[in-house]
């Protein structure tokens, strides 16, 4: 009798999510905009030994649900923020130490684009503005170790060169040593400035162009490394250039060697240092196998399950995540549980007690069968229902 019950109660749920469910999307803006400086807080307890661990943990459990109720409302650009961060920070668990400065730097980024999709969604805005690509492009996963060669075969360049016979002959030696390479000529160069997210490294041998193509790329693409390229290096232009920032700068007519190790200089102190070093397949392919599933499920079974845990830790671990709140909210007030309403999650999980809201959580994993690989949970279809069918009342 009681499977038959979570049946129908399944049965329910999809009906009701069939429309766009707005209350998730309060729900779900009002935890956000709560947590944003919760997050921030943690990121900047990452360089502290004492605290490194407990802080990854918070900001893991964090984007894990975060991941699960954007899926659900379909915030494609923010589902995808979440998913890719929440990888990054389950290899930092895994690595055990300090957080490096650069990592760090990229969480802040991430932060600073979950305001802006708070405020969009603040407007009730259903299609949020696309992820800017050098979010995902500045931070990558990559194998444990990575010498700069191998690492700079990751890299796209732009080799911007009026003088299109010296380009002609440089291509060739780029497209042999990074993943990709790119010309502008001085006719198209206004345009290339103007698209550079592609990009990992940028070249420059525009001669007087040089500083005014500079000034725009560290305006607008500010983490882009460039290296500048003159006929001659004058104090006047090496001073110009020191102004800027410009470290890594070249004489014509270039030489392979030279250029070779201006790219590797370039790599080791761009783009070596921005990325985590790991290779966790197994991590990501469990991360994966868990989309879009609450981490809260678990975590309901284990308080439930756990006798010395109160009424109280189970109301703190539902209300964190919205989807789980408001399908036992939509429940405790259907008819076959009574006439009186009830408002908060408090008074549903108080009323139900830890077996009835381990049940109806099992029927949130239920409903999730199909995406996902129960063996990352050490549990297989056959021992999922016999738990979802005896339930001691």
């Amino acid at each position: 009798m009681f499977c038959y019950t979570i049946k129908n109660l399944i049965k329910g749920f999809k009906i009701m999510q069939q429309e766009y469910d707005w209350e998730v999307y309060e729900i779900f803006t009002e935890q956000l905009e709560s947590q944003i400086p919760v997050i921030e807080q943690n990121i900047f307890l990452l360089n502290e030994k004492a605290s490194t661990q407990e802080a990854l943990n918070e900001l893991f459990r964090k984007f894990h649900t975060y991941k699960s109720s954007s899926a659900y409302l379909h915030l494609t650009p923010l589902n995808k923020l979440v998913s890719n961060t929440e990888i990054v920070l389950s290899a930092l668990r895994e690595k055990k130490g300090v957080v490096q400065e650069s990592v760090q730097e990229w969480l802040i980024e991430v932060k600073e684009q979950l305001l802006i999709y708070l405020e969009e969604m603040q407007d009730q805005k259903t299609t949020l503005s696309p992820l800017p690509s050098y979010i995902l492009t500045k931070l990558q996963i990559t194998p444990e170790y990575m010498d700069l060669g191998a690492k700079l075969k990751t890299l796209s360049l732009l080799y911007m060169d009026k003088n299109t016979k010296r380009a002609d002959k440089l291509l060739p030696f780029f497209k042999k040593y990074l993943k990709s390479a790119q010309h502008s000529t001085e006719e198209d160069a206004a345009n290339s400035v103007y698209n550079l997210a592609p990009f990992n490294i940028l070249i420059i041998n525009l001669s007087k162009e040089n500083f005014q193509v500079i000034d725009f790329v560290q305006s607008n693409y500010p983490h882009l490394p460039v290296i500048a390229v003159c006929d001659k290096m004058s104090s006047v232009t090496l001073s110009k250039l020191e102004k800027r920032g410009i470290t890594h700068s070249l004489t014509n007519p270039l030489n392979a060697k030279s250029l070779y190790s201006e790219l590797l200089s370039i790599t080791k102190a761009y783009h070596s240092s921005s990325n985590i070093l790991i290779e966790h397949k197994k991590i990501n392919k469990f991360i994966q196998t868990l989309q879009p599933l609450s981490n809260t499920i678990l975590q309901v079974l284990q308080v439930c399950d756990d006798k010395d845990s109160s009424i109280k830790d189970l109301i703190k671990t539902v209300k964190s995540d919205p989807i789980l709140s408001l399908n036992i909210l939509k429940v405790a007030n259907s008819p076959i549980y009574g006439s009186i309403e009830l408002k908060t999650i408090d008074q549903a999980v108080g009323k139900f007690g830890k077996q009835m809201i381990k049940a109806l959580t099992l029927s949130d994993l239920s409903n999730s069968l199909g995406a996902v690989e129960l063996s990352a949970y050490n549990i297989n279809e056959k021992t999922f229902s016999k738990s979802l069918c005896f339930v001691s009342l």
